[in-house]
């Protein structure tokens, strides 16, 4: 009798989803109750919680949450150009004004240009 080894598939989980956890976790709600509403393994709780001061680092520098992948972190000028142009996609979208990728670059361009003169 031959018995077959049950492959699992690999779950990405987002970051929005990594600082939710660390937030419940933070407000006092406990791993087990955390791990029955998300579907995951203690294990994968613990470890986004051992990873909470990366993790949150990597907030800090970074708007978007939707990202999967916690990737080297950039320093100095581009950093500022970056929070400098979410606040101004923010602001153009408060305002209800259009953009596209083309005018975004332009934009990130240009406060980068200002910011190393």
């Amino acid at each position: 009798m031959q018995v077959l080894a049950q492959q699992r598939k690999e779950k990405t989980i987002s970051l929005e989803d990594k600082v939710e956890i660390i937030k419940r976790s933070e407000s006092g709600e406990k791993s087990s109750s955390i791990c029955k509403a998300y579907g995951y393994a203690p294990s994968t709780i613990s470890t986004i919680l051992k990873d909470k001061s990366r993790i949150m680092e990597h907030v800090k520098c970074y708007i978007p949450t939707n990202a999967t992948i916690i990737t080297k972190q950039r320093s100095g000028l581009i950093i500022k150009m970056e929070r400098m142009l979410t606040i101004w996609i923010e602001d153009q979208n408060q305002h209800n004004i259009p953009i596209s990728l083309a005018l975004v670059q332009e934009k990130a361009r240009s406060i980068f240009n200002d910011l190393q003169n």
